[in-house]
């Protein structure tokens, strides 16, 4: 799946040396590369690098910016010179491997002019990432909070003051952690960083100590829901030697693909009365860049082509009776669908269906519009960002019904991403006992070919095919359709159904095929020929009808002696099924012990009304 980062700070670039921030979110330049790397937990690649500058580097002078990885700068950069104000860079793509440290690099060349940047990037990988950067050392000598995800965050001893809320399901897992300058100390002195899900801890959880930088975790995970309030809590043990600044990383793993987290909040209380803007995920705190502001191009972040959707708000104080505010992501200082508001006593909300569609280099920010003086609170939010899948199909793919008991109703479409091919061999799959139904539909696009060997299979539902019935007797291929043919098939079908009922014989297994008994395989294939003739049909390539081994022929002159010959072949067989069964049945072997009846065995209706009429006698 991909995610997109969103970034920007309204700090200046400085014009005549080399500065690095954070690749998502956003923090003040600086010249010191350590302080905004942030490990990643998944592998993955990282495209799609945008940047704009809020003025122009001038005549002959430009702004290289470029993603660092471990310290090194990638082929993922972009120069913007003279009169440009943006760059971007969609070709390349870098692999990373989880644990890898990235940042965001920009490099002056020829003193270009003061400018705010705004940048975004791309990361794919087996889930998305959630990323932790700060400059401020938590305590050696209490316990601190701060958010999931954030960049520039302080730390503080309140843990209401960092919330977050997830605003979709899924799995957190992979904890990377790294100290961006001073080790613990010695021995066993250390720090504890761990994950909180509603105020309480989590078995995600990382312990450095002594001289090590840098921990892991990636054996435990955590189910996360929308609304759930997440947190990160440090624990400094056996009295550290030194404050350490940790980043860290997360890796998100959402039930639907495609979805990642923005996750914002802040303590500072937005005004009552005017309305002010938040950048949709920075750190909180009392910095000119972490409160609210009424100047909302100094709250924006870019980003790119995505869905914004799953607004969830939380406040620390209902707004009061007949008060509200009303919380509105923008684009380009314009309004989009996702709106929140909370009135009167309560104090949450989410945008429910609502979703707004983000096109690349939007600027993006959360609006907080009061209405009628409502009480202080501290906001706390996430939203989901939803990258639709455009995935290969890898070689294994399979389709699989999950319940053996159940049929596929109605139609069922297997539909591909709307442009990649399939790969290898590509195979829909179905549950062993069960059959594809007659509506079942696999789809690729037009414009893409399915590679390698593609096959859907249909059970045969009907007791014979035109394989057996030529088998018996020739039949002409361009005289009669597989569809007449059916129709025949079925009819002898419905008479041996009925045959099976009065027989008290069971056929509910007999489902395509391969389960009907051979007997009666043979039974309605004599039944078909026989039904053929009877049809007057002139298919047949003569009249002579060969037989089962020993080889004989029967010449018969007309169609009713030839469906006469099959039809005695068809009761030959339904007779031995039914023996083959233990089924009643008298066997006469010879025409002396047939019962011979003659007309004078047949009483005259006369006229009396005693006598029975001979139709219903021969009933009796």
């Amino acid at each position: 799946m991909e995610q997109v980062l969103i970034g920007g700070h309204p700090d200046d670039l400085w014009t005549n040396i080399t500065q690095y921030t954070t690749l998502s979110g956003g923090d003040y330049w600086n010249i010191n590369e350590p302080n905004f790397a942030v490990p990643i937990s998944l592998d993955g690649i990282f495209k799609n690098l945008r940047v704009g500058l809020s003025v122009a580097p001038g005549s002959g002078k430009s702004w290289t910016f470029a993603l660092m990885v471990n310290g090194n700068p990638t082929a993922l950069s972009i120069t913007i010179s003279d009169s440009e104000t943006s760059g971007t860079n969609m070709t390349t793509e870098v692999a990373v491997n989880a644990g890898d440290r990235v940042s965001l690099r920009a490099v002056p060349a020829g003193n270009p002019t003061i400018s705010v940047v705004n940048w975004s990037s791309v990361f794919k990988g087996a889930g998305a990432l959630v990323l932790f950067q700060t400059r401020n050392a938590v305590r050696r000598d209490a316990t601190e909070y701060n958010q999931v995800m954030a960049s520039g965050s302080t730390w503080d001893g309140l843990e209401v003051d960092f919330i977050q809320l997830a605003p979709t399901s899924g799995t957190l897992r992979g904890f990377y952690v790294v100290l961006s300058d001073l080790v613990p100390g010695i021995g066993a002195e250390g720090y504890r960083f761990t994950l909180r899900k509603n105020g309480v801890n989590t078995g995600i959880t990382v312990t450095i100590s002594g001289a090590n930088s840098s921990g892991s975790d990636l054996v435990n995970s955590v189910d996360i829901i929308p609304g759930d309030q997440l947190t990160m809590m440090s624990e400094p043990l056996n009295s550290p030697t030194n404050t350490v600044n940790p980043h860290w990383g997360l890796a998100f793993i959402p039930d639907t693909g495609g979805e990642s987290m923005i996750l914002g909040g802040s303590y500072d209380q937005p005004g009552t009365v005017s309305t002010e803007y938040h950048h949709p995920t920075m750190g909180p705190g009392t910095r000119a860049d972490q409160i609210w502001s009424t100047t909302e191009s100094q709250r924006q972040l870019m980003s790119q082509t995505s869905v914004l959707k799953k607004l969830y708000i939380e406040l620390t104080a209902s707004p009061g009776a007949g008060k509200k505010y009303d919380f509105t992501i923008r684009k380009n200082s314009t309004d989009t669908a996702l709106v929140v508001s909370i009135e009167n006593l309560a104090t949450s909300g989410n945008s429910g269906a609502l979703e707004e569609q983000i096109t690349l280099d939007d600027l993006l920010s959360l609006e907080c519009d009061p209405d009628g003086a409502p009480a202080g609170a501290s906001i706390y939010w996430g939203l989901v960002s939803y990258v639709e899948p455009n995935e290969n199909l890898a070689a294994g793919f399979s389709v699989n019904q999950t319940n053996v008991d159940m049929d596929l109703a109605g139609e069922l479409i297997v539909r591909h991403s709307d442009s990649e091919d399939l790969p290898a061999e590509f195979i829909v799959r179905h549950s062993a006992s069960q059959d594809l139904g007659t509506g079942f539909v696999a789809r690729h696009l037009t414009n893409q070919q399915i590679a390698g060997r593609f096959a859907v299979r249909q059970t045969y539902p009907l007791w014979t095919n035109r394989r057996i019935v030529n088998g018996v007797i020739p039949l002409t291929e361009n005289l009669m359709g597989d569809a007449n043919l059916e129709v025949v098939i079925e009819g002898v079908m419905d008479d041996l159904r009925v045959w099976c009922d009065s027989e008290e014989l069971s056929y509910a297994t007999w489902t395509d095929i391969d389960t009907v008994p051979r007997a009666m395989k043979r039974a309605t294939t004599y039944g078909v020929v026989a039904a053929l003739y009877a049809r007057h049909s002139k298919t047949f390539q003569g009249r002579v009808i060969p037989t089962l081994a020993p080889v004989t022929v029967t010449v018969t002159g007309d169609d009713e002696k030839a469906m006469q010959h099959w039809m005695d072949k068809m009761e030959t067989m339904l007779d031995l099924y039914l023996t083959a069964e233990e089924g009643a049945r008298i066997w006469v072997s010879t025409a002396d012990e047939e019962p011979i009846f003659t007309m004078n065995d047949i009483p005259d209706a006369g006229t009396s009304r005693d006598l029975t009429d001979w139709r219903k006698w021969l009933l009796t």
